[in-house]
């Protein structure tokens, strides 16, 4: 209610899921992961991979959705991918995909 007016009829989404340090099953925030995840809400603008401002038009075209997913996506583009071979990126997919089932079973045992 009480929005600057520039901020008003919209909605910073941030995706902070990488904004944390694991160890084993547990996962904290450090002073540098809240330091940027406040820059992000002051600076209250579209940062690549973490922070995207939306109209509430667009969030109603999405059907109301507040995933975060929806609308900031932690695929980078890496300016060297077309160079790297398949078998590299298959070897970086698997890495990615252990490091999910971990975080996923980590989050389970609990």
């Amino acid at each position: 209610m009480q929005k600057p007016a520039q901020r008003k009829g919209k909605i910073l989404f941030i995706n902070a899921v990488d904004e944390v340090r694991r160890d084993k099953t547990i996962s904290m925030l450090e002073e540098k992961h809240i330091d940027k995840i406040f820059k992000a809400y002051k600076e209250y603008k579209d940062i690549p991979g973490f922070a995207k401002v939306v109209k509430n038009e667009q969030i109603l075209e999405n059907g109301a959705t507040f995933n975060i997913s929806q609308y900031v996506s932690r695929l980078e583009v890496k300016d060297d991918a077309s160079k790297q071979s398949f078998g590299e990126l298959m070897t970086e997919w698997k890495k990615n995909r252990i490091e999910l089932y971990e975080g996923i079973n980590g989050l389970l045992e609990d």
